[in-house]
């Protein structure tokens, strides 16, 4: 607060305020500071990733949704956000949907580890799929 007094249209404050606000559960006044730092910088795809999940975070998944479409639409490779859109999109029971963006998302980090030469481990010790959401992806397995 004290940099804000100083320069309110601090990008960086304002963003760190909200993540603040975020972790002390206060949403409404997170999503606030969100705007306020979209306001001066309305392309950055990070503020729309956590402003989207304030948004999930009380229940309001389209607007969580349409923060994501925004995210993406700057940076399509965001797989956090692809993540995040899969579980909300699953939330709403947008099955085959959430799983077309968890399979992005798992590219992505495939791809990633590849590059750096880090090849991330596909099965656990139980030799299982690394997955957030495999029992999602089983039970839609088994349905069709």
């Amino acid at each position: 607060d004290k940099s804000l007094a100083i320069s309110p249209n601090h990008f960086e404050s304002l963003f760190q305020k909200a993540i603040v606000l975020d972790n002390l559960s206060r949403y409404a006044d997170a999503i606030s500071c969100y705007n306020k730092a979209l306001a001066i910088s309305p392309n950055n795809a990070d503020t729309l990733h956590h402003k989207g999940l304030a948004f999930a975070a009380l229940e309001k998944y389209s607007e969580a949704i349409t923060c994501h479409d925004k995210a993406l639409q700057i940076r399509p490779k965001f797989a956090e956000t692809l993540s995040e859109k899969g579980y909300l999109l699953q939330k709403l029971g947008y099955y085959e949907n959430s799983l077309l963006h968890f399979d992005r998302e798992s590219r992505l980090v495939y791809e990633v580890s590849m590059l750096q030469d880090r090849p991330r481990p596909i099965h656990n010790h139980q030799n299982q799929p690394q997955c957030r959401n495999f029992e999602l992806l089983r039970s839609f397995e088994l349905a069709n």
